[in-house]
């Protein structure tokens, strides 16, 4: 069997293969492509994902999503736009203020969130394929302290 080339080091990143950062960003990176990939059977981006995902399992505003998900505000009004279009989302006026729009999915947003949620299970096998099951579990339990730091509130 051969190694697969993730699991390969890379001896040719210099400085950088000891950069936190760099690595961060790079699998991040590795992870939306991947994510792109699998949803674009779907007409979806990890983008997309994040808004339905986020919508269908929490009440949030437009402007929550915006903070939680880390996007300028208008990028995130042109996403929720292109998915009310496509009838997977809607805007429904917040009860705590008349202002604030809160994003829900619709029926058919429920149903493709649950596909492409199942189709990005598939993928993170495959992104974590070259990790131990120690080494997966370990990854699991403090990449929310790193995606969530105490100092930046959501």
């Amino acid at each position: 069997m051969t190694a697969s080339p993730l699991a390969t080091p890379r001896t040719d990143l210099g400085q950088l293969g000891t950069d936190p950062v760099f690595m961060l960003i790079r699998a991040g990176a590795v992870g939306r492509a991947r994510g792109n990939e699998v949803l674009r059977k779907m007409g979806l981006k990890t983008r997309d994902y994040s808004i339905i995902s986020t919508a269908a399992t929490r009440e949030i505003t437009q402007k929550e999503l915006a903070d939680f998900l880390m996007l300028n505000p208008s990028q995130v009004v042109s996403l929720v736009d292109d998915l009310e279009t496509r009838g997977l989302v809607k805007r429904t006026t917040s009860p705590h203020d008349r202002r604030a729009k809160i994003v829900v999915p619709t029926a058919k947003g429920e149903k493709v969130f649950a596909e492409a949620r199942e189709r990005l299970t598939q993928t993170h096998e495959v992104l974590f394929a070259p990790l131990s099951t120690q080494e997966r579990e370990t990854l699991l339990r403090i990449l929310p302290q790193l995606a969530f730091p105490a100092d930046l509130a959501v």
